[in-house]
């Protein structure tokens, strides 16, 4: 606020007399004009722009409008979130264990139960998920046939539930679009989902597993709607599987709300056309709204020899329809004192039934216009929320790290006497953690890894707000070359509650010359930025070099007799930022040295790690000379590889390049 009231030093013929008479008006309160008032006229005399309060109001207006409906499609990105989540867990756990067993076998139960019980308890939180009927399942196999959602999320906590409570594994017949998915072939083998061909459901059910199949499928998910249709079509496959294996269909039913969390666009006949092309769901679903979720599992259709595979379907059908109407009493009363609730009348049918539960619940009456004021403030803040929420999943995954390395600790107590490196699987284990969230939120590249020496070498690289692609190249280096690379840190890292151990496993190091020189002359890795925490804070989309007269690493690789290899990540700003450009900030770092300026982003921007050609040791030189000489080879990896200034949106369309950029 101080800032404000400085004065401003702009020509007078840039003021207009009524712009004076505003500021003095607000300056001795004869007028009653708000503070934000004030604010925008000081604003306009700055700026040099008239009328600024219509502009940022238009803004303010298109953020709220763009905010509203990013929410609806942000929610359900969160479930492919947790989808690769549990992807890398899997790969975690089969790299740590060293698993080469069959993907269905009772190995792989310890991390089934783990993988069950993350998704019952989010299933719980957000949805209050309910499961009944489960008495109806028969102990052997049987075919469970279900009403498939906009996103299957219900099935996926019906697995969830029925693995916590029976221990049995239901294998899931998928779309062949989902085995071409990125990433996800071991989670679809540990958790039994098949392409569902004739033959490998007879198998299974012969096996004595549970198949479940949604006849509907993808159509049924992109084009049915809130009138709950079933869209079976002639499809009556799954009926002759059921006579041929001599097995029960036991009908599972998704009955309340299922699309009310989640929905498609209406716009059937393009979409439809696109399906028909493509046979891939284009269509985005939106939602992810906390509704109340409830299966229901009917009774089974018992095996009959006599029966033809077209009366099979139809009982199916009968008794989808009839579940449908028998175990939703509840609905059926909003029905009859509210109209909207009934299916497919209105377009907003879905907010409406939300609501009258919601006044039924607390009774509270007219809480929709509090939800909307809620909604709205939702908006405001949303996306002031999001950048600075993101950086914290950063911080969730070193504390993730932190509690692996714990729990690695206690259950290799006794390994720990008779072993010299006991950390080497607990490495090699959150070498994957990062390196898998690098390849996947930033597309991760590393360039020039035959650069780094066979010996001990001193890494210097460009401190981005976060050293967030130092971990990435560490993390690559490990799972490659095998190889360890120290790293040198800021005093108050030290002091972060729950690093310690990370640390220690990692090998961070205060940096006094002396230990780095007898870590370099171990035969080691260092790596070290120059510009530290200060290059971190106050460096900006410029990529301005902040080193200041440091020489201090200079002097460490003379020491030590090794080679500088000078370090650039492309795009390093772009991912993270900070406020560090707002002048009371960096009057508090100089005055506390500590990072207490704003992060935010955490943007999935295209990030590639180049290494440069190594500087050799040469005796004679000064550590002045070697230093201006490593400035020289960062600048010209920054020049060579980032375009100036850095822009986010485009650092966001480069990982949909195949090739690095050179300006």
């Amino acid at each position: 606020m101080l800032l404000l009231v400085q004065p401003l030093h702009t020509p007078n013929h840039m003021c207009s007399q009524d712009m004076i008479d505003r500021k003095e008006s607000c300056a001795s309160g004869q007028i009653p004009m708000t503070n934000l008032s004030c604010l925008f006229s000081a604003l306009e005399e700055w700026t040099v722009v008239e009328f600024l309060k219509k502009y940022i109001f238009h803004v303010i207006i298109g953020s709220l409008t763009i905010s509203g409906i990013l929410v609806f499609f942000i929610v359900p990105l969160t479930i492919v979130f947790f989808i690769y989540l549990t992807n890398i867990l899997l790969l975690i756990y089969q790299r740590n264990n060293e698993l080469k067993a069959d993907p269905l076998s009772d190995v792989w139960n310890s991390v089934r139960k783990t993988i069950a019980s993350f998704w019952d308890i989010y299933a719980r939180v957000w949805h209050g998920y309910e499961l009944h009927g489960v008495e109806n399942l028969p102990e052997g196999p049987g075919i469970l046939v279900y009403y498939h959602g906009a996103i299957p999320i219900d099935y996926l906590y019906f697995l969830s539930r029925l693995f916590l409570w029976k221990k049995r594994l239901c294998l899931s017949v998928a779309d062949h679009f989902v085995f071409r998915l990125p990433g996800l072939k071991l989670l679809l083998a540990v958790t039994g989902v098949i392409p569902g061909t004739r033959q490998e459901c007879l198998v299974a059910l012969k096996n004595g597993y549970l198949v479940s199949i949604s006849p509907g499928g993808v159509r049924e998910a992109l084009f049915s709607d809130e009138s709950y249709q079933l869209m079976w079509g002639n499809r009556k496959g799954f009926a002759q599987v059921a006579l041929e294996a001599k097995v029960v269909s036991a009908i599972c039913y998704q009955s309340q709300f299922v699309h009310s969390a989640y929905l498609m666009f209406k716009e059937r006949s393009k979409n439809l056309k696109i399906y028909f092309i493509t046979r891939l769901p284009f269509t985005p679903p939106y939602g992810g709204l906390p509704v109340k979720f409830r299966t229901y599992i009917g009774k089974p259709i018992p095996y009959d020899p006599n029966i033809t595979t077209e009366e099979l379907v139809e009982k199916g059908l009968l008794q989808v329809v009839l579940s449908f109407t028998k175990v939703k009493p509840e609905i059926q009363e909003m029905t009859a004192g509210n109209e909207s609730c009934t299916a497919g009348l209105t377009s907003m049918s879905y907010l409406t039934c939300l609501t009258y539960i919601l006044e039924e619940w607390t009774g509270v009456e007219d809480i929709g216009d509090y939800l909307s004021y809620a909604f709205y403030i939702l908006w405001l803040l949303f996306p002031l929320v999001v950048v600075f929420v993101l950086p914290g999943v950063i911080v969730i995954l070193f504390y993730v790290s932190i509690l692996w390395l714990h729990i690695y600790k206690r259950k290799n107590e006794i390994k720990e006497a008779y072993s010299h490196d006991p950390w080497i699987a607990g490495r090699e284990v959150l070498a994957t953690l990062w390196d898998v969230h690098g390849r996947l939120w930033h597309g991760y590249e590393l360039h020039g890894i035959e650069n780094i020496p066979e010996g001990p070498g001193l890494v210097v690289f460009y401190h981005g707000a976060t050293p967030v692609d130092y971990i990435y190249f560490s993390a690559r280096l490990h799972l490659v070359k095998k190889r360890r690379c120290r790293v040198v840190a800021d005093h108050f890292v030290f002091r972060l509650p729950g690093f310690r151990i990370l640390i220690e496993v990692l090998g961070v190091l205060h940096g006094p010359k002396e230990a780095c020189v007898r870590t370099l002359q171990n035969g080691h890795l260092l790596a070290i930025a120059p510009g530290g925490v200060r290059e971190a804070l106050f460096s900006d989309e410029m990529y301005t070099i902040l080193w200041s007269d440091r020489k201090g690493f200079a002097q460490v690789a003379i020491d030590a007799k090794v080679p500088i290899i000078p370090m650039f990540t492309q795009n390093v700003r772009e991912g993270f930022r900070t406020l560090g450009g707002i002048k009371i900030f960096r009057s508090l770092y100089e005055r506390i040295r500590l990072p207490v300026v704003p992060l935010y982003g955490g943007f999935p921007v295209k990030l590639r790690t180049f290494i440069g050609e190594p500087i050799p040791y040469e005796p004679n030189v000064t550590a002045e000379e070697l230093a201006a000489k490593t400035k020289a080879a960062v600048q010209a990896l920054i020049e060579k590889h980032q375009k100036i200034p850095g822009n986010i949106f485009r650092a966001l369309m480069e990982r949909f390049q195949t090739q690095k950029k050179e300006d």
